[in-house]
C-alpha cells in the first residue's frame, strides 16, 4: 500500500513538473498567468497575446483585451448576462441563452468560462475550444474584457488540456481594479438640470422684487429710473423704456416743471 502510494506521488509530481513553467508577467496588457514549460509568448501585437507551443503548431491560444466604449459599458447584471449570451452565440455556441449563462463575479471582475465544438473550414476538421472571459473594472473607471482561447483537434487538446488549464486558472489581473464591476450612476446631469431650475427662480423672484421696489437696488438705485407709464425699472444708460418706449425725463427737467407752475 505504501509503495502504491509512493508511486501516485512520483507521477504526480513529475506531471505538476512538466507543466508548471515561469510567471509571464505583461505591464502592457495588465496581466499574468503561469506559462507552461515548452510555451513561449509572442507580443509583437498590441493587447494581443500569442501562445506558441514549441512542440506542437496545432494549437491556437490567445489572449486578448479589448477596451469597452463608454455607452456600451456594463453596469447591471442583466446586462451582464446579456453581453455574456451575445458572445456565445457569436462564436458558435447556439445553445447559450440567459437562463443557463454560468459566471461569478468577484469585486471588479466578473469571470465565464465555456467549451464548444467548430468547424474549421480550411482545414475541414472539427476543434475544440475553451474560452475565459475576464470582465473588469479598471481604476481608470475603463471596463476591459480578457479572452483567453485555446484551440485544437480533439485529440491534441485533451493532451494539452492540464497545460491550457494551468495557463487560464492561474490568469490574473495586475493593473489597479477599482473597487466595483459596476459604475455607480452619476447623478451630476440631474444636479445641473436641479441648479439651472433653481437659479432661474431665484432671478425670477429677484426681478420681480426689483420691479415692484421703489428703491430697486438700494444705495446703487441712482443707476436706473422707473418708467411713469409702465413702472419698468431701467439702467440709467437706457433713454427709452425697454417695456414702452417712452423717453425717460432727467430729474432736473422734472423740478423746472414743478417750479413753473408755482
Amino acid at each position: 500500500m505504501r509503495r502504491i502510494c509512493l508511486i501516485s506521488l512520483l507521477m504526480s509530481f513529475f506531471v505538476i513538473g512538466g507543466i508548471s513553467g515561469e510567471t509571464y508577467d505583461n505591464a502592457a496588457c495588465g496581466c499574468a498567468f503561469e506559462l507552461p514549460s515548452g510555451w513561449s509568448v509572442d507580443s509583437s501585437i498590441m493587447d494581443i497575446l500569442i501562445i506558441k507551443d514549441e512542440l506542437s503548431d496545432s494549437a491556437d491560444i490567445t489572449v486578448a483585451k479589448y477596451y469597452l466604449e463608454r455607452d456600451s459599458q456594463i453596469n447591471s447584471e442583466e446586462a451582464l448576462v446579456e453581453a455574456i449570451a451575445g458572445l456565445y452565440q457569436e462564436i458558435g455556441i447556439k445553445s447559450a441563452n440567459t437562463g443557463t449563462i454560468g459566471y461569478s463575479i468577484d469585486g471588479a471582475t466578473a469571470v465565464f468560462v465555456a467549451e464548444f465544438k467548430s468547424h474549421d473550414v480550411q482545414t475541414d476538421i472539427i476543434r475544440h475550444n475553451k474560452l475565459k472571459g475576464v470582465l473588469a473594472r479598471l481604476a481608470s473607471d475603463k471596463q476591459a474584457l480578457y479572452l483567453i482561447t485555446a484551440s485544437a483537434a480533439p485529440d491534441i487538446f485533451e493532451k494539452i488540456r492540464p497545460r491550457i488549464d494551468t495557463l487560464m486558472n492561474s490568469f490574473t489581473i495586475t493593473a489597479p481594479l477599482a473597487d466595483e464591476l459596476y459604475s455607480r450612476r452619476s447623478f451630476m446631469p440631474y444636479l445641473m438640470i436641479l441648479l439651472v431650475i433653481a437659479l432661474t427662480a431665484l432671478f425670477y423672484s429677484r426681478n420681480r422684487r426689483v420691479q415692484k421696489s421703489r428703491n430697486p437696488l438700494g444705495k446703487d438705485s441712482g443707476s436706473f429710473w422707473r418708467c411713469a407709464s409702465c413702472g419698468l425699472v431701467n439702467h440709467i444708460d437706457s433713454n427709452n423704456c425697454n417695456r414702452c418706449g417712452r423717453e425717460k425725463i432727467a430729474a432736473d427737467k422734472i423740478k423746472k416743471s414743478w417750479l413753473s407752475l408755482l
